[in-house]
């Protein structure tokens, strides 16, 4: 394996879900070089169909009380326990990247919705979002790369909702992604995978 592969394979090896953080906020040069690294992801017909919108302080809080407010009714105990570290994990970073899809590609076809069918429309829909978590993976690896830790948070249509009013975006939010210096006391290690054969297999076109 070449030296490029080899650093690239490393990245992905030592990427995890960081959640929890140390206090200080990080250098904005490094937020930018995480945020040009979603900027450079794939997407259908290149739509570039993200907006990324950097929370920090107060704005964090922000969007913690959005998540909050989900959770409250729910009486499913497992979605209660996530629900509420999502909202200890959103209060305690120092920035959290929020991820838009401005739906860039699903607009420009939507003139064409009756021509090419409702099913086929729903498919760009489906691949600018696919794009969305390309960018979203991107700046992971990148936030790996320099020293950083990140995790991705969903969202729902209700908070979407709330989300779009909060921050006055012409967007729908996509993902919460909390980014900052791992807390000294979060676990370096990742969680298992899968051997690959259990999961992969090459087709014999002989058979």
């Amino acid at each position: 394996m070449n030296p490029r592969a080899s650093l690239l394979k490393e990245i992905l090896t030592e990427r995890r879900s960081v959640r929890r953080f140390a206090p200080e906020p990080v250098p904005e040069e490094l937020i930018r070089e995480v945020l040009d690294a979603g900027r450079l992801a794939p997407s259908p017909t290149n739509s570039q169909p993200w907006y990324f919108l950097v929370l920090s302080g107060a704005d964090t809080s922000r969007a913690a009380r959005i998540m909050a407010r989900r959770t409250q009714g729910v009486s499913v105990p497992g979605f209660q326990a996530i629900a509420a570290d999502a909202v200890r994990i959103l209060e305690e970073a120092p920035h959290v990247i929020t991820v838009w899809n401005a739906g860039r590609l699903s607009r420009r076809l939507r003139k064409l919705k009756g021509l090419i069918g409702p099913s086929y429309y729903r498919g760009y829909e489906r691949a600018e979002r696919d794009g969305i978590a390309c960018a979203v993976e991107n700046m992971w690896l990148m936030a790996q790369a320099l020293g950083l830790g990140m995790v991705w948070i969903m969202t729902d249509a209700s908070m979407a909702r709330r989300f779009r009013a909060e921050f006055k975006m012409e967007a729908t939010i996509a993902a919460l992604c909390p980014i900052g210096l791992p807390a000294p006391d979060e676990p370096p290690e990742r969680t298992g995978r899968k051997p690959l054969e259990d999961i992969a297999r090459f087709l014999d076109p002989d058979r």
